[in-house]
């Protein structure tokens, strides 16, 4: 229905995440955000709700929340270095607190185009045209969003289905 998934390799990942965006503070906390979520798989849903108190021993654990009213299971995430790099650059005594600076979630997702932009993700994917149902051709950044974030988790996965080091 959907066409096939778009997402990018760990080498455009890291490059994403070293594209110097210190001259655009709010648009580098974003960016941060979404290579965080990369490394974690989460949706956007259970990120907003991420807190210090959901880090257990090298991992972060939740319950689903789009799935915790049918079929409650724990997701338990070990950090990978970048995901761990990217919670020491945001630091914070409060467990309560939210665990990353969260933009709204529109506000977030025009924030990943542009960092896609800035780093020279602009390769061109086939997708699904959701009117005409055809396919056609865009540049990588214009159909990046926080979703992206899950099918780069998934996508970058190793045969066996344990999680590749992404650092």
């Amino acid at each position: 229905v959907y066409g096939s998934p778009i997402y990018i390799s760990i080498e455009e990942l890291h490059q994403l995440k070293n594209t110097d965006l210190s001259k655009r503070k709010q648009l580098e906390i974003q960016r941060d955000i979404f290579v965080f979520q990369a490394c974690v798989g989460c949706r956007v849903s259970d990120l907003l709700n991420f807190t210090r108190r959901n880090l257990t021993n090298g991992a972060i654990e939740y319950i689903a929340r789009k799935t915790k009213e049918e079929r409650p299971v724990t997701v338990r995430v070990p950090l990978n270095s970048m995901a761990r790099e990217i919670l020491e650059k945001y630091p914070s005594d409060n467990l309560d607190a939210p665990l990353l600076p969260f933009i709204s979630a529109q506000k977030y997702n025009d924030a990943i185009k542009r960092a896609f932009k800035k780093a020279g993700l602009t390769r061109n994917v086939t997708c699904l045209n959701s009117q005409t149902r055809e396919p056609e051709q865009k540049p990588l950044y214009e159909v990046a969003s926080s979703h992206m974030a899950r099918k780069i988790f998934i996508g970058n996965m190793k045969t066996d289905l344990d999680v590749q080091e992404i650092c």
